[in-house]
């Protein structure tokens, strides 16, 4: 149902991406990509098939990754990438 879209109470969600990475026991680790950024779409995606997020982590936004980075950790943008960043938002108006 996530790659093809869910009705939630704000509308159709766009089609997800979902692997599982693993099972164990009681619990699944998946990845799953989306396209749009809806107040915590991703749990409530979940919550709509009646599965609970026990953790989640974004590891991607638009083109930036975490690389290296460790939890806790951060680093500055580079101009590129803030402007590449206001390019994308500018689009979407």
């Amino acid at each position: 149902m996530l790659r093809r879209g869910l009705f939630l109470e704000d509308g159709w969600t766009a089609p997800a991406r979902v692997n599982v990475l693993e099972r164990r026991n009681e619990k699944t680790w998946v990845e799953m990509t989306i396209h749009e950024g809806r107040n915590r779409q991703v749990r409530r995606m979940w919550a709509e098939l009646g599965y609970p997020v026990l953790q989640l982590r974004r590891t991607k936004f638009a083109f930036l990754t975490l690389g290296q980075l460790k939890p806790g950790e951060y680093r500055y943008l580079s101009g590129a990438e803030v402007k590449q960043l206001r390019a994308l938002v500018e689009g979407k108006r």
